[in-house]
């Protein structure tokens, strides 16, 4: 939300002020919600780090899971790192007067036809181009980190036994 222009507070009064950014990254919470539905042995859990550390075998393991032949398949990541989009101020402006015009289109679901039949695609191809600039987000502190350590302690513990996957490297 910060590279996108939609979140302007820092980091711990914008978890305090918004507690989806919590939940979200509730992995425990959020499977819980999906076995209302599936059973858990409907589900392959693979961790990032581990994703990092060995594609070749986590994408066996995956092909295993799903039943099918993964062949000679070859994986090989260049960066073993989790890209995303930095937004500069005229993305950020642009993202803000986006937000103005939704809220519109959803009280008034004409508007949005309206706009695209008058805005050029050309137009909207630029403007969305701008949005992707290289403002960087600042660094998390110390605090923060052991604040999120600390409060996802027993969340994951949680899921740790309820998935069977050692997750001792989150907690350090």
């Amino acid at each position: 939300d910060v590279r996108i222009g939609m979140e302007n507070e820092g980091f711990r009064t914008a978890l305090v002020n918004d507690p989806f950014y919590l939940d979200v990254s509730d992995y425990y919470g959020q499977l819980l919600r999906w076995l209302d539905y599936f059973p858990l042995r409907s589900f392959f859990f693979v961790l990032f780090e581990d994703m990092k550390e060995d594609p070749e075998r986590v994408v066996r393991d995956c092909y295993e899971f799903l039943g099918v032949n993964g062949g000679t398949a070859s994986i090989r990541l260049h960066s073993a790192r989790n890209q995303s989009y930095q937004v500069g101020w005229v993305g950020r402006r642009i993202n803000r007067l986006g937000r103005r015009i939704n809220r519109l289109t959803v009280t008034h679901p004409s508007f949005r036809i309206a706009l695209r039949s008058i805005v050029p695609r050309s137009v909207r191809r630029v403007v969305n181009s701008v949005k992707v600039g290289s403002t960087p987000v600042p660094a998390m502190t110390e605090e923060d980190r052991d604040f999120l350590i600390e409060y996802f302690r027993g969340r994951n513990r949680n899921l740790e036994s309820l998935i069977g996957t050692p997750l001792e490297r989150w907690q350090q």
